[in-house]
């Protein structure tokens, strides 16, 4: 329950920073996001891609 709660928060995030992506990127005519707000948006990626990680290595281990 708790895995399917924090993917669900880390989903929420996810949707939540579009704006940021679709609006505030230099993919398009935006301006640049300040330091703090780069840091928190690579900060969550990396972490949410550590956890996703962590899951599969944990599974794995037990599919054998």
């Amino acid at each position: 329950m708790c895995v399917v709660q924090t993917r669900r928060a880390a989903h929420r995030t996810g949707v939540a920073s579009n704006d940021v992506r679709n609006n505030q990127s230099l993919a398009h005519d935006n301006p640049i996001l300040n330091h703090a707000e780069a840091l928190l948006i690579f900060s969550h990626i990396g972490a949410s891609i550590r956890f996703i990680r962590a899951l599969e290595g944990r599974a794995a281990g037990r599919s054998h």
